[in-house]
């Protein structure tokens, strides 16, 4: 099994498109909300991460704080 890295995504980061693919993918349109307040580096407190192997990003997920 290939290690899993952890890279933060920003808006200019490379790794952006597939984390949305990955979204986009997941969950109905209904249940979607933007994205971009975590890609964007000025939102206090709002991050993205995604997590990938050796060949491709393989999920991603959100973190929050107040």
């Amino acid at each position: 099994m290939a290690e899993l890295k952890i890279e933060k995504v920003t808006e200019d980061s490379p790794l952006k498109a597939k984390v949305q693919r990955i979204y986009i993918k997941s969950f109905p349109l209904f249940e979607r909300v933007s994205l971009e307040p975590f890609f964007n580096s000025v939102s206090d407190g709002v991050e993205i991460f995604a997590l990938s192997d050796e060949e491709d990003v393989v999920a991603f997920f959100c973190t929050l704080r107040t």
